[in-house]
């Protein structure tokens, strides 16, 4: 393996990993989301709004 091989590797790892604080976030997000998933917005309509 060359040197740029294993920084490549090296740096896809760290990119993979995420925070605790980071994967809650996302959890509670995915939860909402499933008890209410009716309650979304239509991409049409945030981009006329803006």
């Amino acid at each position: 393996m060359t040197a740029l091989e294993r920084v490549l590797k090296q740096e896809k790892e760290v990119r993979q990993e995420i925070s605790t604080s980071n994967k809650n976030i996302l959890d509670k997000r995915i939860e909402n989301y499933k008890s209410n998933e009716n309650n979304v917005l239509d991409w049409e309509g945030v981009k006329n709004d803006w």
